[in-house]
């Protein structure tokens, strides 16, 4: 009696009648401890009713109808990932890799996740060189305003960071 889909490259267990997120370890389900993931999932599942494709069209943060939203505290933590990996292009793939992102052609080093089905975040990082510093952008699909309001995608974008940074 659950929901199982992937995120990052694992795969999870809402377990419905338990109320709880579980993961599989060594083909037993074992519940996790990851608060953000299991708000995600509700909400994502509120949602979802209708599913939407991906569109295909990428749009950045200023695109986003509720784009003042990532000012002041609900600044995005790009700076976390520059400060991390900025001048660590290989610990960004090795990062990148382990939680199923896949390298795409949209800037230096850009990769593509599933933090949930049918919605991608696109982290872009950009090497810097003599005159320019490193830099982090973001993009999303098209569809991401579908599945969550702007602090939900907030979430969504803090709970990938953090678990790019736990690597």
């Amino acid at each position: 009696h659950g929901v199982i889909f992937s995120s990052l490259a694992r795969e999870y267990l809402l377990d419905c009648q338990k109320r709880c997120l579980k993961t599989k370890v060594e083909q037993q389900w074992e519940v996790v401890d990851q608060p953000q993931l299991e708000l995600l999932t509700v909400l994502f599942l509120a949602k979802n009713i209708v599913p939407v494709p991906e569109t295909g069209e990428l749009i950045g943060l200023r695109d986003l109808k509720e784009a003042h939203y990532f000012t002041g505290p609900h600044k995005l933590p790009l700076d976390d990932l520059l400060a991390r990996f900025g001048h660590d292009p290989a610990g960004w793939q090795r990062a990148a890799a382990a939680l199923g992102g896949e390298q795409v052609s949209l800037a230096e080093m850009a990769c593509r996740f599933y933090p949930l089905p049918r919605v991608p975040l696109y982290f872009l990082l950009w090497l810097g060189d003599e005159d320019f510093p490193p830099q982090f952008n973001l993009l999303f699909d098209r569809n991401i305003e579908h599945y969550f309001s702007a602090s939900g995608i907030w979430l969504l974008v803090h709970y990938v960071t953090l678990m790019l940074l736990r690597l």
